[in-house]
């Protein structure tokens, strides 16, 4: 008899109890993630010509790309290690990182392809190719020689004849944490712009009001207010990869 898969709210709780466990470099790693908004907010200040200004953009955001995978690794990593309690070190974790930091690479790009042309053809293909790979980062992070087409028939066999089941557990989770990110930063938003002297309620204007008048370090703001979210939603995936294992 399989064992039934938790509930949203279990699995969130799973997701709290992992970050709980290694609160302080998981913060840690997180905070990283604040660079390519600052680089972006000191690059608003700099008199720059439209070649100049579109050129640093373009590094700011190859930089970031980058450094999200490197950081979702790390976040995964060090989440699967809290979870099963198997202490691992700063430099362990580095060094698995840059052994698989290619396929990973590859793995996110093939996935953003997949579901994105799939999307743009038809929903259906879209939400499907993202349920299949969506194990594929954490099932080489979980692997010592992980390959490329081993890790893409892994992950969607994990899926087998669970694809509504995975759906709605990606789906209620991530909806949740969605619900209470926006809630919080526009209150923090809200809080921010009304401080300033701007009424929050010009957020509701047309787009070019909108540029005139918001602030430039609003994008910053909103980048750290999702600061808190990120490791639920990154590691949401564990508590859910380790559920469907044991089920």
């Amino acid at each position: 008899m399989q064992n039934a898969i938790p509930g949203v709210f279990a699995l969130l709780t799973t997701t709290r109890d992992i970050i709980i466990a290694e609160r302080h470099r998981i913060s840690g790693y997180t905070a990283w993630l604040i660079m390519p908004a600052l680089a972006m907010f000191g690059l608003s200040f700099l008199s720059l010509g439209d070649f100049w200004k579109a050129l640093f953009e373009n590094i700011i955001l190859i930089a970031d790309i980058l450094l999200t995978v490197w950081i979702s690794a790390a976040l995964l990593f060090l989440g699967l290690a809290s979870y099963r309690k198997t202490p691992v070190s700063d430099e362990d974790l580095s060094r698995a990182i840059i052994r698989r930091f290619p396929t990973l690479l590859y793995l996110y790009a093939f996935t953003f392809f997949c579901t994105t042309f799939g999307l743009y053809l038809l929903l259906i293909p879209g939400v499907l190719a993202y349920l299949w790979l969506f194990f594929a980062p954490l099932l080489c992070l979980d692997s010592e020689t992980p390959s490329f087409r081993t890790l893409l028939s892994q992950s969607k066999e994990m899926t087998r004849d669970r694809l509504t089941l995975l759906f709605s557990k990606i789906l209620g989770g991530y909806t949740v944490l969605a619900i209470v990110y926006v809630l919080f930063s526009s209150i923090l938003l809200s809080l921010g712009l009304t401080l300033a002297g701007i009424d929050p309620a010009s957020l509701l204007s047309d787009s070019l009001t909108l540029q005139e008048t918001l602030p430039r370090w609003v994008p910053l703001l909103l980048t750290t207010a999702s600061l808190p979210f990120i490791p639920f939603f990154t590691l949401y995936r564990i508590a859910l990869y380790e559920a469907l294992k044991k089920a």
